[in-house]
């Protein structure tokens, strides 16, 4: 009875494994989320699919990271200013940190809404969000 158990749980670790390769290549090769598929809808463009099967949409390639078409460059400038004292067993570090100094707006996503405008039409709401702005931080680290 304990090498019956003893092969299941060991046949765990390849089903989990194999499971994840094929979940890592479903997100990675299927084209087209569901707002992909709202937004080509509403401009007219069928589905994202049409790009693969023939359609009239346009599939673009790219070498950049992802969304990088559809957000500006992401940079910020962090400060981080640090004392160490040594202690008897032990190591006691204090700082003071300083995220985003010169305080630009980095898009990091947009936020996807429906409405019915005037017309009773749907209409897709995009609102754009931002990282945070400059963000202060005083801390104590003590290692042991």
């Amino acid at each position: 009875m304990g090498a019956y158990i003893l092969r299941r749980l060991l046949l765990v670790i390849p089903t989990l494994v194999g499971i994840m390769i094929i979940n890592f290549a479903l997100t990675q090769f299927v084209p087209g989320g569901p707002i992909e598929q709202i937004l080509a809808q509403l401009e007219g463009g069928g589905d994202v699919f049409e790009g693969i099967s023939g359609g009239g949409s346009e599939l673009v390639a790219t070498t950049t990271p992802r969304n990088s078409l559809n957000y500006d460059e992401f940079h910020t400038l962090d400060v981080r200013a640090s004392r160490i004292f040594e202690l008897p067993n032990s190591e006691l570090t204090a700082f003071i940190e300083i995220s985003n100094v010169y305080n630009r707006e980095n898009a990091c996503c947009t936020e996807y809404s429906m409405s019915v405008n005037g017309a009773g039409e749907s209409v897709l709401v995009t609102e754009p969000e931002q990282w945070l702005p400059l963000v202060p931080s005083i801390g104590v680290l003590w290692k042991f």
